[in-house]
């Protein structure tokens, strides 16, 4: 598996970074399906209000989960 978002930066550096907006690349697609990485995506939108609930996430993910175990 890869290193965690913002790794090399200090928690400081990090933090500032993501109330910037600034946002790590997407990893390797074999680390992180479409699906999941929209799931991310939204979890990170801009305006508080069109991010996704905990409970919408949850969904998201369980039905991923649900998917790929079908393979």
């Amino acid at each position: 598996m890869g290193r965690p978002p913002f790794f090399e930066m200090t928690e400081i550096a990090a933090t500032h970074s993501m109330l910037s907006g600034v946002r790590p690349p997407r990893p390797g697609r074999r680390e992180i399906s479409d699906r999941v990485w929209c799931v991310i995506e939204r979890c990170w939108h801009k305006t508080a209000s069109k991010r996704m609930s905990i409970g919408e996430t949850i969904g998201a993910l369980e039905a991923e989960l649900r998917h790929t175990s079908n393979f």
